[in-house]
């Protein structure tokens, strides 16, 4: 029995024993998983810490200003915010209003209060806002400042947290340039103005001079007074290629001098080159070598005029340091692809060459290799710097390699589109006196210079034009009241009425006078007065001195081009239509570089007419509709892209309207720009009749 009791208890021993052994364990496996939790929550804290040291050290630190603020009354500041607020410490601000921090007002006059509600709104909004605004401090000094709002929730409330920077020097700074563009600004238009000023009272007197000396040289003369004629002409041309080379820099200084694009034939142009110099080099008994070959008898698209100038300016240089031999011209193309052709042009002459000290001087303004007192060769060296910004306008490059005593050779390079052939006719830019034609029209000059009125009457009448000549804008109105004519030729600054105010009136007589052709005379070269011609109601405008080529081009196009029973039916004027060497015509529509560019695909081509025609005129009535609005950026970024549009579909006038409409209303022309957004629609009509009348026969 005692037996069976002691095995019994040992047996319950033996099973509390175990029990307290897994009791223990699961004890201890209690206590290392606690004191794990510990360690990690220990760790979390210490990070915490860390990071809430950290952040309060950036906070603390910061130069920027921070505030935190709930229901409008600031709760925390840093020392930045407390220093720029001009308070002490930050018991004195915690506590006080956000209104004492602001004025009343802020910038344009609107109310502090006002701005608060509307950045409120954009906060619900977006939960974080920057904006500029003009802060108080406590001695009531105002300044401005640049603040980054963000509303975060502390303690189950709404804050906001603000960083703010003060941003008055860099408000001083931008006031400082502003005011120095203003005055840069009015020192270009006093130089500009005096520009025009002295192109005005240069050009007419060589008007005078190089149209009556042209006029004189037709006539019968000795042999003496022949010579003395070409003196006199020469010499005026000189002084005239002087200013248009000052007027030229000016442009480029400006960056107003645009290159414009234009269908030649190469070939044509260097020829020409001869065709007028050959007379110059045989009376200095030089030789004169243009070498074109047919590879350049081709079309290309390029700034015809620009391409001339760079050419005639290195070809004067050379004629200029020459006395003995001559002088070769080389054209040739030098690469060539599908699209583009890489043409170098060479102008070598066998003059005095030039001293290697002075080959760094060769392309600045002003300078020449012989500037002593004694100089023997004219000019004002301005020539081959013009010559070097055209280049890098065109993309192109320019060298030269001399010896002196020997001579010199001048290559440049540029890259021109190529572009479809033209006739001889088109291509024709210089005429000779034996191809003009006799014109059956009436002009009105009208000109308060006596001596301009008989220059442009005989160079008018040797086209066998019946001419009439008054002196005033009122007396322009009263003879066209009277009696029919078929051509103006308006002088533009004239005393009492000047030729923008006559043409204005003029266009508001009868329908005959209200359509006539009107085309101004002015000694002024620079673009803004071509403006303002365009914009007054005249049709085009051409520079004084007048030349034959171009008054002949005139008289082609507006007298015998058009019937003048109907001079109803002419397109309605704009600046694209510009008859003036510096600004060629435009097409409405180039079918053959569309057809070039699109592989000659007739069914394609049919497709993009009919998608871009309605996508231009879409463009066109929503830059009239924004420009209503005032939505100044919207209108630049539509004009940009009917400018594209109009371009692929190789709209040029179009094109070059929505730029120009594009570029005035970034330069701040808003005036301008109203004034050419007028004249899309006319040129969208006469653009659309025209691919209408060419595709019709595709």
């Amino acid at each position: 029995m005692e037996n069976s009791i002691g095995q019994l208890m040992s047996f319950a021993l033996a099973i509390y024993t175990s029990v307290l052994l897994i009791g223990s364990r699961r004890f201890h496996d209690y206590l290392s998983e606690n004191t794990i939790l510990r360690i990690v929550a220990r760790q979390r804290e210490m990070l915490i810490q860390e990071n809430e040291k950290r952040y309060r050290l950036l906070y603390e630190k910061s130069e920027d200003a921070m505030l935190l603020v709930s229901n409008y009354q600031v709760t925390m500041a840093n020392l930045a915010a407390i220093n720029m607020l001009g308070y002490e410490s930050e018991n004195e601000i915690i506590g006080t209003s956000t209104w004492d921090h602001m004025p009343l007002s802020q910038k344009n006059g609107v109310s502090s209060e006002y701005k608060v509600k509307l950045i409120k709104h954009d906060l619900k909004m977006s939960g974080f806002g920057r904006f500029e605004w003009i802060c108080k401090r406590k001695d009531g000094e105002i300044f401005p400042v640049e603040m980054a709002v963000t509303l975060v929730t502390l303690n189950n409330q709404q804050s906001l947290f603000c960083v703010i920077r003060d941003i008055s020097r860099t408000k001083k700074i931008q006031h400082q340039l502003i005011k120095a563009q203003r005055k840069a600004d009015a020192a270009n238009k006093a130089k500009s103005d005096f520009l025009a000023n002295i192109s005005h009272e240069i050009r007419t007197p060589m008007h005078a001079v190089i149209g009556l000396t042209k006029v004189l040289l037709l006539n019968p003369l000795s042999k003496t007074q022949f010579e003395r004629g070409k003196s006199i002409k020469s010499n005026a041309e000189l002084t005239l290629s002087i200013l248009n080379d000052i007027l030229d820099l000016s442009k480029i200084e400006a960056g107003k001098l645009e290159l414009r694009k234009q269908n030649f034939n190469l070939k044509s142009l260097m020829d020409s080159l001869g065709d007028s110099l050959h007379s110059r080099f045989n009376a200095k008994k030089l030789f004169l070598n243009i070498n074109s070959s047919e590879e350049i008898n081709h079309s290309f698209l390029g700034d015809y005029n620009r391409i001339r100038q760079v050419l005639n300016n290195l070809i004067d240089n050379a004629y200029k340091y020459t006395d003995s031999g001559g002088i070769t011209v080389n054209c040739n193309i030098i690469e060539l692809d599908e699209f583009y052709s890489n043409i170098q042009f060479e102008v070598i002459d066998t003059g005095i060459g030039i001293n290697k000290q002075d080959t760094n001087k060769l392309f600045l303004r002003f300078s020449q290799v012989d500037d002593s007192n004694t100089k023997k060769y004219k000019g004002v060296g301005l020539g081959l710097s013009i010559c070097k910004q055209l280049i890098n306008l065109m993309d192109g490059e320019i060298s030269f390699t001399s010896e002196p005593g020997k001579g010199t050779d001048f290559k440049f390079n540029i890259k021109l589109e190529n572009a479809q052939t033209i006739s001889d006719e088109d291509s024709r830019e210089f005429l000779s006196l034996e191809s003009i034609e006799k014109i059956n029209a009436r002009a009105l000059v009208v000109d308060d210079i006596e001596t301009n009125q008989y220059v442009t009457k005989e160079m008018l009448e040797i086209f066998g034009v019946e001419v009439v000549t008054v002196g005033s804008g009122s007396k322009a109105i009263e003879k066209l009241q009277n009696e029919d004519f078929d051509i103006v030729f308006m002088d533009c600054q004239m005393p009492d009425m000047d030729g923008f105010e006559t043409t204005k009136r003029i266009r508001t007589l009868s329908e005959h006078q209200k359509h006539i052709p009107i085309i101004a005379l002015t000694a002024n070269a620079l673009s803004e007065t071509s403006d303002q011609c365009i914009r007054s109601g005249m049709n085009d405008y051409m520079s004084k001195p007048i030349n034959f080529e171009l008054l002949q081009k005139v008289l082609h196009q507006y007298v015998n081009n058009q019937d003048t029973n109907k001079l109803t039916s002419l397109p309605k004027p704009n600046k694209l239509s510009l008859i003036t060497n510096k600004y060629p015509i435009k097409k409405y529509f180039n079918f053959s570089t569309l057809y070039k560019r699109l592989g000659g695909n007739l069914d394609v081509i049919h497709k993009i007419i009919n998608q871009i025609k309605y996508s231009m005129k879409s463009h066109i009535q929503d830059i009239s509709d924004s420009f209503a609005r005032s939505e100044i950026s919207n209108v630049i970024k539509i004009s940009h892209k009917l400018k594209g549009s109009a371009a692929n579909l190789s709209c040029e006038n179009l094109s070059e309207l929505a730029h120009r409409i594009e570029t005035s209303l970034k330069d701040g022309n808003i005036d301008d720009a109203s004034e050419m957004i007028k004249d899309l629609y006319p040129c969208y009509d006469n653009t659309i009749s025209q691919i209408e009348k060419i595709m019709s026969s595709k």
